[in-house]
C-alpha cells in the first residue's frame, strides 16, 4: 500500500515504508540517540536505448544520524531539518557525521536538503523531504537531480544494544542509560535479549517502542 511518493525530477514513485528510528550509542563519554530515516519505494520500469543500463528504477533514500535533540520521538511533530551530507565517498553508519542519501544506481549524496515534520497522528508524521542527488543514468538524471519525499513516516523503535567480552559481567543498567538520553515516559521498553556471539562477545539488546 502506498503510503506517499517519492519523486525524481517527473520522475513519481509510490512509497511503500517509511522508517523513522533511533539507536543509543555511545559519543566520547556520554550516550546520545543517533536518529534515522529510511524509504523504500516501489520499482518502476522506463524504456532506454542503451542495454548496458537497468531498465527498473527502485529508489530508496535515507538518513543516517541526523542531528536532532529529540528527548521523545513526539519531538519530531513540527521540527525541521537542513543541511548538507557530511560523509562524502567514505559512508558508513558507523561515523558520526550526517549521511543523507538516494540510492538508484549509487549510493550519492542528497544536496540542498530540508526534512518537515507535522501533523503527528499516533506514531505517524507527514514528512516532506526536498533536496538534490546525482541519479547517473542519462544527461537529464545524471547530477544534481531535484528529488521530493512526501510520504507517511512511522516512528518504530529506539534500540539499544551493550557488549562486553567479560562473560562473568552483572547485566548493565539498561533502564537508567535509556533515561540518561530520552524521557522513558514517551516509552515502552521490551523485554532485553541477551546473547552470546561467535566473537566472544556477551550482549544485551533491547527496544523501546512508543508509548
Amino acid at each position: 500500500m502506498a503510503i506517499g511518493t517519492l519523486a525524481i525530477r517527473d520522475r513519481v514513485f509510490a512509497v511503500t515504508s517509511a522508517e523513522l528510528m533511533g539507536y543509543i550509542t555511545a559519543v566520547g563519554d556520554e550516550w546520545a540517540c543517533k536518529w534515522h530515516i529510511d524509504i523504500e519505494a516501489d520499482e518502476r520500469t522506463f524504456p532506454s536505448d542503451d542495454s548496458e543500463y537497468p531498465l527498473v528504477w527502485k529508489p530508496h533514500a535515507y538518513v543516517h544520524h541526523l542531528g536532532a535533540k529529540a528527548r521523545s520521538w513526539r519531538d519530531f511533530d513540527g521540527a525541521v531539518f537542513a543541511g548538507e551530507d557530511e560523509q562524502g565517498e567514505e559512508l558508513s553508519v558507523l561515523r558520526a557525521e550526517t549521511a543523507f542519501r538516494l540510492y538508484v544506481f549509487e549510493h550519492a549524496p542528497v544536496a540542498r536538503n530540508r526534512l518537515a515534520f507535522s501533523n503527528r497522528d499516533g506514531h505517524l508524521f507527514d514528512l516532506t523531504w526536498t533536496g538534490a542527488a546525482g541519479v547517473f543514468f542519462d544527461d537529464e538524471f545524471y547530477d544534481d537531480v531535484p528529488f521530493r519525499v512526501e510520504a507517511k513516516v512511522q516512528f518504530t523503535r529506539v534500540a539499544l544494544s551493550l557488549s562486553t567480552t567479560d562473560h562473568d559481567a552483572p547485566a548493565p543498567p539498561v533502564a537508567e542509560i535509556f533515561a540518561s538520553v530520552l524521557d522513558p515516559a514517551a516509552f515502552r521498553q521490551l523485554p532485553t535479549r541477551e546473547s552470546l556471539k561467535s566473537s566472544g562477545y556477551r550482549t544485551w539488546d533491547t527496544d523501546f517502542v512508543p508509548a
